[in-house]
């Protein structure tokens, strides 16, 4: 068999996140992705594919699954600066309205959202260090 090509990757990385079970969006239509791109900044990159996580497992499993596919990722959520911060040309993981309760520590290498199942930290990578019950 041919090796994957950086297109199969994602496809791939689609159909485990979708087999994960997650409660949120994959969006990987063209018009999807241009959409979600766009910001205030004067810069323009356009994901391969946008997630929308609706909870705390989902962003775990697009972590973990991003990291396993050694894929990288960046996010945009609510209060995300428009000046091409939260923009990605790989995967894009957006946060909902309910990601309001983060702290942010140790100039942003540490960050802690809270919710009413888990507290997950990051670590500036963003890979899942700790989960706590």
């Amino acid at each position: 068999m041919w090796p994957l090509t950086r297109n199969d990757v994602y496809k791939k990385f689609k159909k485990c996140l979708v087999k994960e079970g997650l409660s949120g969006k994959i969006f990987d239509e063209i018009s999807q992705r241009l959409a979600f791109s766009a910001n205030a900044s004067s810069y323009l990159m356009i994901p391969k594919i946008i997630v929308k996580v609706e909870n705390d497992d989902d962003v775990i499993s697009t972590i973990k699954l991003a990291n396993s596919y050694n894929l990288p990722f960046n996010f945009k959520g609510p209060g995300t600066s428009l000046s091409g911060q939260c923009l990605s040309d790989s995967i894009l993981i957006v946060l909902g309205g309910s990601w309001t309760r983060q702290k942010i520590e140790k100039n942003g290498e540490k960050i802690t959202h809270k919710s009413k199942r888990k507290k997950i930290k990051w670590e500036k990578k963003f890979s899942i260090t700790k989960l706590e019950n």
